[in-house]
């Protein structure tokens, strides 16, 4: 595993290896670099000189996406790669760096055909030109926050914090622009729409973990 030492990509590893590990994988060796660093040559030379059959990626930018590719294409490592979607990310294969079609990550499949979605895309697309990347991690933040509004109108005012939290554990079936939400007693959301993202000719494609 290689990451950044940063909040969301080592969020990202410590839930990999957590579940990785409760399946049976086994983690050989494991490599932080710091964000401002600009390269992490070291660090994946140590980690390609292990027996591992694959390489965990989790950057936290894109621009680091880039490097992390480009400087294991120059290494010639040739070990099975999975990453965060910030790694199997159209920008990486935008900026002419090469990445094996067999590398992948997973997310939620969301379908933007979806009349919510379609109106979150209407507003998106005019601001930045193109749909997200990531489309689940943009459609989820909506719809957490269309939530928190109707929960908050629901509760006459954001101050009833008892009020907002039985709303939110009662919302059920609640079709938003990423899914359709439920949440478990923890206030987890209940989602089963998760497949593998491969980018094939520089677009990000969802697939069945099976194919």
């Amino acid at each position: 595993m290689i990451t950044e030492n940063a909040t969301y990509s080592k969020s990202i590893s410590n839930d990999f290896e957590e579940n990785f590990k409760a399946l049976g994988g086994e983690i050989v060796a494991s490599e932080e670099f710091n964000t401002t660093q600009g390269e992490a040559k070291t660090e994946l030379l140590k980690l390609n000189s292990t027996n591992a059959n694959a390489l965990f990626v989790s950057p936290q930018s894109p621009t680091n996406s880039i490097m992390l590719m480009r400087t294991i294409n120059e290494l010639g490592i040739k070990k099975k790669l999975i990453g965060n979607t910030v790694f199997v990310n159209p920008a990486v294969t935008k900026a002419g760096v090469f990445m094996p079609e067999d590398t992948f990550t997973a997310n939620m499949a969301v379908d933007l055909n979806n009349s919510t979605m379609k109106t979150l895309l209407d507003k998106f697309i005019p601001l930045y030109g193109e749909i997200p990347y990531d489309t689940f991690f943009v459609s989820a933040v909506y719809d957490g926050a269309q939530m928190v509004f109707e929960a908050i109108n629901a509760c006459g005012g954001d101050e009833n914090t008892s009020c907002l939290r039985e709303h939110l554990l009662n919302v059920k079936d609640w079709q938003g622009a990423s899914a359709a939400f439920n949440f478990d007693l923890q206030g987890d959301p209940i989602l089963n729409n998760w497949k593998e993202i491969h980018l094939i000719n520089g677009k990000a494609v969802f697939t069945d973990s099976n194919n």
